[in-house]
């Protein structure tokens, strides 16, 4: 098969260009790897230096110290002593016992006799003062007589573990580091050093350098270390420099104890020797892989394309999960965990590295370190339960209490996860905290509590009191007098029906409202209530009408609650219808359910559409009845979609503005439909 053009020069540059490019970018990240390596093999060397040197120093010096030792027990025989010393420690050339005041007593020198003139006073030194202060000192490095490298220790002569009685102090030889350098080395071309903090070179394979007295400080890479104190990989190209056989590659270590540095040189050629290989290979790539490229190119930038968006997407899903407030656990069909985000950790205890990928079934409930969790994933496991949104489909909402084994209170919504196809292949948890919710709603239901309560006892002294002064008790009132009280008697009641209205919202909120169910007959109760706001309405010019159903069976109800739910509901119709208008109450039995369903409508102002979500939440009054009258509390819905919900019923409506509105509840025929436990309706719940 012939491909079209292949044989155009703008067809090959093209791809030849790609193909370049291509192994460029192995190319140029493999070099710099071969450089890597090569600067971490040479750092291993000088670290292997540093360490035989570390060792060698450390040698000596325990040799001084024990020295000390020995003199600290024998004060009598320092001069022997330090003869001892010097026969025995080889690589110190010149021994010094220096006096607590600072004048040196004895000194001993492997090469040539001391003459006592030349025993000095060294109190002000920084060598007598460290040791004296009990610690051991280590001088700069210093060129002898004889061109060699020394290094001057001093150590403290301990009277007591507290007490320095003198100081020990010795000139070490430093030949013996030619020797580590000499064997510890990179390669058979290679060359390790060492420098002190001036840049002297004190060590070296070839002895004649040092005698020299070569010094290196010119160089970029000696000077950053030693100045710097820190180590050089030798990657920045700065710091590369020349000697006889050419340009080298080097490596630097601080080496405190001498102050100066460990350095490890190679020439480039035998450093990077791999490079040429590799760029060999690479030309042999280009010229095996044209053809595939030229095929393959398309593909893989639409490829890389692909990855990096969805890199980008899994990055921002990631930061999203990671910052969201509420807690995630994802999960599929099987319950294998396969994510967890900070917050749910924090609320189940548990980080993601314990459960992800695990199996979490709900046999684990028994085990408490996982009892939060399964009761999540499981609700029916949990102890503290209240179903809030379970219509047999999703979304499920469900609030959960654990007392064990912390104090917790969540919301937990369970969503369905689909496959492409429509089938489901797990499940996300949302877990919202909601304590500091529940905590705060407590503090406010207590505080509404104890407030109403307190103000009830006065309002109904001063209400007594009116009451007495209106039927006459201390004599007859002036027409003024009796107006004006009355209007005072008036506005107490309503602080009174206020505080009764304050004092059921608390009990309802803390699950005390105290139901007594029995079954009875909701039509008589009706119609008592409907009698009772006859007169009202008949005074505001509203048309009021009970619509009573043939039969009806009897009902499981609370009657003074349901009492309570009606006269809200009637309360706000015939206050909130124009004159003219009409109220009707109904009842029925519902026809696909056990409930008797009971609607009071009126022909009253409505309610805005943008507000009726509102509707049932504490202290909510419309706007447009807000014009028609300033008083009310805004609880009595709240309060009567409470009596219905605990009833196991619910309390509904239909608006709209202008024409009126009709409200709905419902009553259970079977007591098993009444819930066990009082929860309080959850208002927030819409705007959630």
């Amino acid at each position: 098969m012939r491909i079209p053009f292949l044989g155009s020069i703008p067809f090959v540059a093209v791809i030849g260009a790609l193909l370049i490019l291509a192994n460029v970018v192995w190319i140029i990240p493999s070099l710099r790897d071969v450089e890597r390596h090569a600067s971490q093999f040479q750092l291993e060397v000088a670290l292997r230096a540093k360490t035989e040197i570390d060792a060698f120093l450390g040698q000596n010096l325990g040799k001084l110290e024990g020295s000390a030792r020995l003199l600290a027990r024998e004060p009598a025989n320092v001069e022997i002593g330090l003869k001892r010393f010097l026969r025995d420690a080889e690589h110190f050339t010149e021994v010094r016992y220096i006096s607590g005041d600072g004048r040196e007593i004895f000194r001993e020198n492997r090469l040539r006799a001391v003459e006592r003139t030349q025993i000095t006073d060294v109190s002000g030194t920084e060598l007598f003062q460290s040791a004296r202060a009990g610690k051991v000192y280590v001088g700069p490095v210093f060129i002898a007589e004889n061109l060699e490298p020394y290094l001057t220790l001093a150590v403290p002569v301990f009277l007591t573990e507290e007490t320095v009685t003198a100081v020990l102090a010795a000139d070490l030889r430093l030949r013996p580091l030619w020797e580590i350098v000499g064997r510890v080395v990179p390669s058979a071309a290679g060359r390790t050093y060492v420098v002190d903090g001036r840049g002297n070179l004190i060590a070296d394979p070839d002895a004649s350098r040092v005698l020299r007295g070569e010094n290196y400080r010119t160089r970029e890479i000696v000077r950053r270390v030693i100045e710097g104190k820190a180590r050089a990989d030798g990657l920045d190209p700065a710091l590369r420099y020349r000697t006889e056989a050419g340009p080298v590659f080097a490596v630097g270590l601080p080496y405190e104890r001498l102050g100066g540095g460990i350095f490890v040189e190679a020439p480039e050629q035998v450093a990077f020797e791999g490079k040429n290989r590799l760029t060999v290979l690479g030309f042999i790539s280009i010229g095996s892989t044209v053809f595939l490229v030229s095929l393959l190119v398309a593909s893989a930038l639409t490829l890389f394309a692909t990855a990096n968006t969805l890199a980008k997407e899994r990055d921002e899903r990631s930061s999203i999960i990671t910052n969201l407030a509420d807690g995630l656990i994802a999960y599929d069909t099987d319950l294998r965990i396969q994510l967890v985000n900070p917050q749910a950790e924090r609320m189940i205890r548990l980080s993601a590295k314990e459960v992800v990928g695990r199996v979490v079934g709900a046999d684990l409930h028994a085990d408490p370190k996982y009892r939060i969790l399964t009761e999540i994933l499981f609700p029916s496991l949990a102890q503290e339960l209240q179903v809030l949104k379970d219509s047999g489909e999703y979304p499920k909402t469900v609030e959960i209490s654990f007392r064990e084994p912390y104090e917790l209170q969540v919301q937990v919504v369970t969503v369905p996860v689909f496959r492409e196809g429509g089938e489901i292949r797990g499940f996300l948890k949302i877990i919202r905290d909601i304590s500091r919710e529940r905590t705060i709603a407590r503090m406010k239901s207590e505080f509404i509590s104890i407030a109403a309560h307190q103000l009830r006892t006065p309002l109904s002294a001063v209400k007594w009191t009116l009451k007495m002064l209106l039927d006459g008790d201390l004599g007859a009132l002036p027409p003024n007098q009796r107006d004006f009280l009355s209007k005072s008697y008036e506005t107490n009641e309503r602080m009174i029906q206020l505080i009764n209205d304050l004092l059921d919202v608390a009990r309802i909120e803390e699950g005390r409202f105290g139901y007594e169910f029995q079954p009875g007959d909701v039509g008589a109760l009706l119609k008592t209530v409907v009698k009772g706001f006859e007169t009202t309405a008949r005074e505001r010019g509203v048309a009021l009408e009970f619509l009573p159903a043939a039969s009806l069976p009897p009902a499981q109800f609370d009657p003074a609650k349901v009492r309570l739910l009606l006269e809200n509901l009637l309360d706000n119709a015939v206050k909130y219808t124009s004159r003219g208008g009409r109220v009707s109450v109904s009842v029925k039995r519902k026809a696909d359910a056990p409930f008797l369903e009971v609607s009071v409508a009126d022909t009253g102002v409505g309610i805005p559409k943008a507000q009726q979500s509102r509707v049932f939440a504490k202290f909510f009054r419309g706007d447009n009845v807000m014009k028609l009258e300033t008083q009310g509390s805004g609880l009595g819905l709240f309060i009567a979609k409470n009596i219905a919900k605990r009833h196991g019923g619910d309390l509904t409506f239909t608006s709209e503005e202008r024409k009126g509105t009709t409200f709905t509840f419902t009553l259970p025929l079977e007591e098993r439909l009444i819930p066990k436990t009082e929860s309080p309706y959850e208002e927030f719940l819409k705007s959630f």
